[in-house]
């Protein structure tokens, strides 16, 4: 918490591979820490299939559904880069 403090940015971009375990804990963990997340759908891939319900669409869209009810936003990167003055 201390370091979210520091760094005081008040919004938070996550992507990356793993959606089902890695990257539903970075979202979940800043929003815990009170800051706004946005996932950028198109910049992601689900965890390994074979590790519990994990990797499946099905898994994917509930947990999407999860982190959208407590506040995450998402969006794809073409958007968000047109958002803030990218492409």
């Amino acid at each position: 918490m201390k370091l979210f403090e520091v760094l005081d940015i008040p919004k938070w971009i996550i992507f990356g591979h793993g959606f089902d375990l890695c990257v539903d804990c970075s979202a979940k963990g800043l929003i815990v820490a009170e800051r706004k997340v946005h996932f950028l759908t198109d910049v992601a891939a689900p965890s390994a299939t074979g590790i519990g319900p994990y990797g499946t669409k099905e898994s994917g869209e509930s947990i999407l559904a999860y982190l959208m009810k407590i506040g995450v936003t998402a969006g794809t990167s073409d958007d968000f880069l047109r958002e803030y003055g990218g492409a």
